[in-house]
């Protein structure tokens, strides 16, 4: 079992609730378990990286992928306990096929919440809801259409 989180109040474990990491984590910004509704499966564990428009406006999927298989890595030991899914969320906009560039190329356990151009519906108003979307997708150095 991964070593308890560390907070403020003392060390937690990951199953106690969500957690905001540190300011400056370079692969991951929230985390939190879920413990599983069936006997035998494993609790899942979801890993969330938040990206939001600060230099340029697109993310490209060698980006994203690059952060996965370097996120999984850093989880090793989660892999051992849990299910684990990382989360990449972002207001940038994603051109790419994200099945054909990530999901069929080595990064099965992502859940891809992007300003994806192509989908009739952009995966992060789609998981969001278009309240919320709309004040995650504005992004101040982006202009408005």
């Amino acid at each position: 079992m991964p070593e308890a989180i560390l907070c403020n109040a003392g060390s937690r474990s990951l199953e106690e609730g969500i957690f905001i990491c540190a300011e400056g984590n370079a692969l991951i910004d929230h985390r939190f378990a879920c413990l599983p509704t069936s006997n035998g499966a494993p609790p899942a564990a979801f890993f969330i990286q938040t990206k939001h428009t600060t230099k340029g406006t697109t993310v490209s999927a060698s980006t994203i992928k690059t952060w996965y298989n370097e996120t999984m890595v850093a989880l090793q030991a989660y892999t051992e306990h849990y299910f684990v899914v990382l989360v990449f969320m972002t207001n940038k906009t994603f051109r790419g096929n994200a099945y054909a560039e990530l999901f069929s190329k080595g990064c099965p356990q992502l859940l891809l919440l992007v300003n994806d151009v192509y989908a009739i519906t952009p995966s992060l108003v789609a998981f969001l809801g278009s309240s919320f979307a709309h004040r995650a997708v504005y992004a101040p150095d982006k202009e408005e259409m």
